[in-house]
């Protein structure tokens, strides 16, 4: 099939790509995704080759960071379909996980999945190869539910309750609740008993 000849002939043009970028919060070089892509691309153009990507399976979790915040936490595997003119084909399925504080988790799992497909696909070498059992990381555990807060457990019993005299004494006497909440349950009463 026409497509392993020119991934192959890609291949035999390929230099190093060397781990410049460095990451600043864990203190360790990396080759970034446009760094591999920038090798490659004319590459590929110039041997009238594409990727198409596809994801296969997909989920998406909040973990808790060590500061204490929210990271989304996207783990994706993808199907990369390697396309020539000729229409021959060939796949590489790899996962990739991303994180992130915002929007970006999904965008950075298919960059990383590409990146690692390619390097992994061409054997692309670095300066140095460091071995990937070299390292061990400690992640945070799972972020929990928060608990819920005493006003948020009392306005869904008052939004409920049908004995709104009885839920008035149950909120004088509770002592978890602040002056301020109390306050702000009893209009909501007030105007249920207005109905």
């Amino acid at each position: 099939m026409e497509i392993y000849k020119r991934l192959a002939e890609i291949n035999k043009k390929i230099t190093a790509i060397g781990k410049n970028k460095q990451n600043l919060q864990q203190k360790f070089a990396y080759r970034g995704v446009d760094d591999v892509m920038n090798e490659l691309h004319s590459l590929f153009a110039e041997h009238e080759v594409i990727i198409l990507p596809e994801l296969i399976t997909g989920s998406r979790e909040e973990r808790q960071s060590k500061s204490g915040g929210v990271l989304i936490t996207s783990l994706n595997d993808y199907k990369f379909t390697f396309v020539t003119i000729d229409g021959s084909t060939c796949h590489a399925i790899i996962r990739g996980e991303g994180m992130d504080s915002g929007d970006k988790s999904s965008n950075k799992s298919i960059a990383i999945a590409l990146k690692y497909a390619l390097t992994q696909m061409f054997l692309i070498p670095t300066d140095e190869m460091k071995d990937p059992d070299a390292e061990t990381h400690d992640p945070a555990l799972k972020a929990k539910k928060p608990e819920p807060k005493p006003y948020d457990i009392a306005l869904k019993a008052v939004n409920s309750a049908t004995d709104l005299a009885m839920m008035r004494d149950k909120i004088n006497e509770s002592t978890k609740l602040t002056t301020t909440e109390k306050d702000a349950l009893h209009k909501i009463i007030t105007e249920r008993e207005k109905k």
